[in-house]
């Protein structure tokens, strides 16, 4: 069609004669204007779309609302407010929510100041869209509106002030702000949906945040668990701990195995528990996995819990509790220093995930980042009682480097299959912790390596406790 071709017609006098032209006509034809305007990101034509928001015709305010939304920050943010006050038609109420978020999700906290009077609105309706707009512009000064709203005096402005609250965790997952707010709300609300949306939305706070270390999860949900009383929501306390890979989250979830309405959702949680610390605290995950391999209920679990009591004794040597951190890009891989090994407070560091069945010591480092031509970084930490001479024994695939206590004590950057014992390292493993990192570059293929700490001689060291997070003495 014509408004179609005109739409993808290059050329920036095309977008200048349109914003020339949009003000002149009317109806109709003002209406495709603004419409292919829209399309086209023409941002000179805003003033004129401001105007038109106003129109008398009803097509042209809501293709002009329309396209602010798309294309508007927040000074549009700010007129469409205006414009909104002025209206009583739900309809066009609803249209203009809908550009103010989208302009709240771009423009961020800079439309705060301009979404306030609408939080401030003597009519519930605006406050509640004022309210979906902080939530998408975010920040403090949004969040503590949201917050004050919960005691609104209008019941509706509450019930959607809670919801909001709730959600912020979705839409602002490092804005740990929220979880101080979420769980008063939790254990104050005199409404049960009030108290069940904030422990769900507090429980995906914790989840969520970088800025939390396992244990530290594991205690705000501990402080929690008195006030969940319904089945619905200890599952999602379930799901929740079935992703912390720390034995602290075992003992959490062992007491509701006993609850009959939950009892499969623990038995799921502790499997997948005890995977997740196989590596880093095999005695606690053998003794889960044993439990689950004998009295779990569904034959499923007991099935894959015997599976891993089989992965670790395969496994049995080799170190496979890791993080990883990268994909690194740019320059020569191999030689360039990135974050890890050049400025280690910058580097961001996550869990790498076990091996598969056939070969759980086999770290799969294209399944957890993919790619080629990059490079990353693994790095776990050894506890020994005594200081003793020991040997690592790895494949990579392809090159690599290893620092023991930030010495380096091996570099290669040859490609090639990980092969088990391919590299044999003497190392000096000195008493107390002892932090261990590999760079692995990845060409093409596989991308993949496994690592053993054993004896001198090769045989098996004793005494020693992996775990791939940062020790805390």
């Amino acid at each position: 069609t014509a408004k179609a071709t005109l739409a993808r017609l290059p050329g920036r006098d095309v977008d200048a004669d349109l914003a020339a032209r949009l003000p002149k006509e009317a109806g109709r034809k003002r209406q495709v204007l603004i419409e292919i305007a829209g399309q086209r990101r023409i941002e000179a034509a805003l003033p004129a779309m401001v105007r038109c928001a106003e129109d008398p015709d009803a097509g042209v305010r809501r293709a002009a609302v329309d396209a602010i939304g798309t294309i508007g920050g927040a000074k549009q943010a700010a007129d469409l407010v205006r414009v909104l006050q002025k209206t009583d038609d739900p309809k066009e109420q609803a249209a203009i929510e809908k550009a103010l978020m989208a302009i709240g999700g771009r423009a961020g906290t800079a439309c705060g100041p301009h979404l306030m009077p609408l939080a401030r609105s003597g009519a519930p309706a605006l406050r509640v869209i004022g309210l979906h707009a902080l939530a998408c512009a975010g920040g403090p000064d949004a969040l503590a509106a949201v917050r004050s709203a919960i005691n609104d005096t209008d019941e509706t402005v509450q019930d959607e002030a809670v919801r909001t609250l709730s959600t912020w965790p979705s839409r602002w997952p490092e804005d740990d702000g929220v979880a101080e707010p979420l769980l008063a709300l939790a254990k104050s609300a005199k409404k049960a949906p009030h108290q069940v949306l904030a422990l769900r939305g507090y429980l995906q706070c914790v989840q969520a945040t970088r800025k939390l270390k396992d244990d530290e999860r594991l205690a705000k949900v501990n402080e929690i668990l008195p006030l969940i009383t319904r089945p619905e929501d200890k599952k999602l306390v379930l799901a929740s701990l079935a992703e912390f890979p720390h034995p602290g989250a075992l003992k959490i979830v062992e007491p509701l195995l006993k609850e009959q309405a939950v009892r499969a959702e623990a038995e799921l949680a502790m499997l997948k528990i005890a995977q997740g610390i196989a590596g880093s605290n095999p005695e606690e995950a053998r003794a889960a996995a044993d439990m689950l391999r004998t009295q779990a209920k569904d034959p499923t679990v007991r099935k894959r819990a015997a599976q891993v009591i089989q992965q670790m004794e395969k496994s049995e040597d080799y170190v496979t509790a890791w993080q990883v951190s990268g994909p690194y890009t740019g320059g020569s891989v191999f030689d360039t220093a990135y974050p890890p090994e050049k400025d280690p407070a910058k580097a961001q560091w996550k869990a790498l995930p076990p091996g598969g069945a056939k070969q759980p010591w086999m770290m799969d480092l294209s399944a957890a980042l993919g790619g080629e031509n990059r490079a990353c970084y693994v790095r776990t930490y050894v506890h020994c009682d005594t200081a003793r001479r020991a040997r690592l024994e790895f494949g990579v695939d392809d090159g690599s480097k290893v620092w023991l206590n930030g010495k380096l004590v091996h570099a290669d950057g040859a490609g090639g299959a990980a092969i088990p014992g391919e590299h044999k390292v003497p190392v000096a493993l000195r008493k107390g912790w002892n932090a261990l990192m590999l760079k692995i570059t990845q060409g093409t293929g596989p991308w993949e390596f496994c690592v053993r700490l054993c004896g001198a001689d090769g045989g098996k060291l004793d005494g020693l406790k992996v775990q791939p997070l940062p020790p805390a003495d």
